[in-house]
C-alpha cells in the first residue's frame, strides 16, 4: 500500500483555502440509558458516537452523579461518619478504558487505568486543576473526605477518559468514517479500589445519570467536499500518544530483581513503574494507588541491553529528579508542583484520626523520560517484546505487584474503509 495521504485538517498544516474550516460548534449531550452503574451490577459504561459530522475529540467530557453508601462494621450510613471513607480521584474510577470503532477495531485501550490515573495525577496535574475537572474536593484535607458519602450523590466531571491519548490528537474527526462510529467503554474498578473504608465497613459506589458531552462541528462546504473526495474515499493517518501497561507479581526478598515486561513500540517517550503490596491491591483498608516507597535503593529500565538512565537511578533524591524531568512527558494537563521528599520516600499509613498527613505519602515512582535520549523532538527508544526489563533494588517484605507503564506513539490509518493500527 502506498504511503497514506495526510489531510490538512487532520494533521494539520492546512492549505490557505481551507485554513478556517470550522463555521460553528454545537454541544451534543448523550445520556446513558442505564440508570445506575456499580462494580457488582452494571459495571460497563458505554457510549456510541455515530455522527456523520466532524467532532472535536478534545471536547469530550464525562459527567455523572456519584454516591457512596457505607455499611457494616463500625461504619454506619450517616453523614456524621463521612470521615470513615477516603476516596480516590475520578481518574481512578475505572480499571479499563477502551475506544474502538463500531466495526470492532480497538483504536486505544488503557489497562490498569486506576493505577495509571494516579500516576498521571501525581506527575502532570495540579490539585487545583483536578479539583476543577472532577477530583474530589476536600480530599484528605477536611473533616469530610467526600460529600457524597451520605448516599445522596454529587454531580462531578469525570477525568478518567482523559487518559486516552486519541482525544488529545489535536485533529477534528468524523466518527462515521471509523467503521460506522466510535465506541467509548469504561469498566468500573472494584469497589475496594475506589476508596479506603475505616472500621471494617463496606463502601458501595454508584454512578448514575452518566452523560457524555462533545462539540459537533459545522465545516465549510468547500472543506466537506475536499474531505469526501480526497480523504474519506482514499486514506489518512492520525498519530497520538498512548499508554501501555503491565502488572507483574514479584516475590518477597531483599536482593535486586529483574522484572521483564512486554513493551512494543517504535517510539517510547517515557517509562514509569510503581509497586503495591499484593494483598493490599483489593483491600478496602488500603488505597490501590498508595505506591510502596520503603526499601528502595536504585532502579533502571533495560531496553535491548541498554540501561536507562545509563548510570542507574540511585536513591530517593535522584529518583525525584527523574520525576521532575518526566513532568514534560504528558502535556495534556495543567502542570502542578512535584511531590515533596516525604511523600516520595515514605509509605502510606492508615489513619483513623484527624491528622491525614500520612495518607499523602506513598508517591514513589520509578520514571525515565526517554525523549531526552536524543537531541530533537522525535527522540525516544524502541521497545520490542522480549527485550524489555525493569531492574529494581528494593526490599519487599511480602509479595508485591509492580505495574510498569510506557508512553508511546500510536497511529490509526483509515484506507478504503479499512482501519489499521500501528505503533
Amino acid at each position: 500500500m502506498s504511503e497514506p495521504k495526510i489531510p490538512s485538517e487532520l494533521v494539520y498544516s492546512a492549505d490557505q483555502r481551507y485554513a478556517n474550516v470550522v463555521m460553528s460548534r454545537n454541544e451534543v449531550s448523550m445520556t446513558n440509558a442505564t440508570p445506575a452503574f456499580t462494580y457488582t451490577g452494571n459495571n460497563r459504561v458505554e457510549f456510541r458516537i455515530t455522527s456523520s459530522n466532524f467532532i472535536d475529540p478534545a471536547s469530550l467530557e464525562l459527567y455523572a452523579n456519584l454516591s457512596t453508601v457505607l455499611t457494616g462494621g463500625t461504619t454506619v450510613h450517616t453523614s456524621t461518619n463521612a470521615t470513615k471513607y477516603l476516596p480516590e480521584g475520578t481518574m481512578s474510577l475505572f480499571s479499563d478504558i477502551t475506544l474502538s470503532s463500531a466495526s470492532g477495531t480497538v483504536i486505544e485501550q488503557v489497562s490498569n487505568a486506576q493505577v495509571l490515573g494516579q500516576i498521571v495525577h501525581n506527575l502532570s496535574a495540579s490539585p487545583q486543576y483536578l479539583d476543577s475537572v472532577g477530583s474530589f474536593a476536600n480530599n484528605q484535607a477536611q473533616s469530610f473526605d467526600r460529600r457524597s458519602a451520605d448516599g445522596v450523590g454529587v454531580k462531578l466531571r469525570i477525568s478518567a477518559h482523559k487518559l486516552l491519548g486519541f482525544l488529545s490528537c489535536g485533529k477534528y474527526i468524523k466518527p462515521s468514517s471509523f467503521g460506522g462510529g466510535l465506541i467509548l467503554t469504561l469498566t468500573m474498578s472494584p469497589d475496594s479500589t475506589l476508596g479506603v473504608t475505616r472500621g471494617n465497613g463496606t463502601a458501595v459506589t454508584t454512578l448514575s445519570q452518566v452523560v457524555l458531552v462533545y462539540d459537533d462541528l459545522m465545516v465549510t462546504p468547500a472543506y466537506a467536499d475536499l474531505y469526501r473526495q480526497d480523504y474519506e474515499s482514499q486514506s489518512f493517518r492520525i498519530g497520538f500518544s498512548a499508554w501501555g501497561s503491565q502488572a507483574v507479581n514479584v516475590a518477597a526478598g531483599t536482593a535486586p530483581r529483574t522484572i521483564p515486561f512486554s513493551g512494543n513500540a517504535r517510539r517510547c517517550k517515557a517509562l514509569c513503574a510503581v509497586s503495591r503490596i499484593k494483598n493490599n491491591v483489593l483491600s478496602s483498608s488500603f488505597p490501590s494507588t498508595a505506591f510502596l516507597s520503603s526499601g528502595y535503593a536504585s532502579h533502571n529500565f533495560e531496553i535491548s541491553g541498554v540501561r536507562y538512565p545509563q548510570g542507574s537511578c540511585n536513591g530517593y533524591a535522584q529518583a525525584q529528579e527523574e520525576q521532575i524531568k518526566y513532568l514534560r512527558a504528558k502535556m495534556d494537563c495543567q502542570m502542578g508542583s512535584n511531590q515533596n521528599m516525604t511523600q516520595v520516600s515514605t509509605d502510606w499509613v492508615e489513619s483513623t484520626g484527624d491528622d491525614r498527613s500520612s495518607q499523602l505519602n506513598g508517591k514513589f515512582m520509578a520514571v525515565f523520560d526517554s525523549e531526552k535520549v536524543a537531541s530533537h523532538d522525535q527522540s525516544g527508544i524502541k521497545l520490542e517484546p522480549g527485550s524489555c526489563q525493569f531492574n529494581l533494588t528494593q526490599d519487599f517484605a511480602v509479595e508485591t505487584e509492580v505495574t510498569i507503564c510506557w508512553l508511546y506513539d500510536r497511529y490509526v490509518t483509515l484506507s478504503e474503509s479499512q482501519i489499521m493500527i500501528d505503533y
